[in-house]
């Protein structure tokens, strides 16, 4: 118990402090503490802003995916609706039972042309009529045609 109480007592009793002398500071250096302060504030307003402008741009990300997903979800659906839409067009009628590729075909009669001789009024209409046809157009895509 002794020890104990000793650790007290030398706990209770005062620590005298030593101040060490503190030099005098020259014009200079006071003013390049005075500097070194100024960029310390600065950088600490600096990381700040930055630090909310980060913030706001991550929110902003957030608010355009959230919209961009929306949208996509939007977008699907309208898709499900008119394919399921368009099946609906397609299905067979309920009161037509006769499958289409074994209907009757109308009975059609053979027809003979009809062939009148060409008026011989002008020779150069009976000429254009006995040269031989313009060759055929080379066949173009859809997007051919759509973009001469």
């Amino acid at each position: 118990m002794q020890s104990d109480e000793l650790s007290g007592l030398e706990r209770d009793q005062e620590v005298a402090v030593v101040a060490e002398p503190v030099t005098p500071r020259t014009p200079g250096e006071g003013e390049a503490i005075d500097r070194l302060k100024d960029e310390n504030l600065n950088l600490r307003i600096d990381n700040r802003a930055k630090e909310i402008a980060i913030a706001e741009l991550n929110r902003r990300l957030v608010d355009d995916r959230d919209k961009f997903l929306g949208a996509m979800q939007d977008m699907s659906y309208k898709l499900g609706a008119a394919e399921t839409r368009l099946t609906q067009l397609e299905a067979p009628k309920a009161n037509d039972n006769i499958a289409r590729q074994s209907a009757p075909e109308p009975a059609t009669e053979n027809v003979e042309a009809v062939i009148m001789p060409a008026p011989a009024s002008s020779a150069s209409n009976t000429a254009t009529l006995h040269s031989e046809p313009p060759p055929p157009e080379e066949r173009r895509s859809f997007f051919g045609r759509l973009f001469p």
